[in-house]
């Protein structure tokens, strides 16, 4: 795997700092993590806009679409 360098604020910094002393993981897993987390939320994000445009909120749950669209990602792999 490749390596790059990449600004962060002093606050990431620090968030990230924090992150490394409890987890005992590596910046780059932290960061691969988040990072992933980030995707699969966006997918959601635009998943939900897309249902709500629709107009197919009728009785389900965030919970539920969010098990979905998480199901949907992982058939995905």
């Amino acid at each position: 795997m490749g390596s790059m360098l990449v600004r962060i604020s002093t606050r990431a910094d620090e968030i990230l700092r924090e992150l490394l002393a409890r987890t005992q993981r590596s910046r780059g897993e932290i960061l691969e993590e988040a990072l992933e987390a980030y995707r699969r939320k966006r997918l959601l994000d635009e998943a939900n806009a897309a249902y709500d445009a629709q107009g197919c909120r009728s009785g389900r749950r965030i919970g539920q679409v969010r098990t979905e669209a998480k199901n949907f990602v992982s058939s995905r792999r």
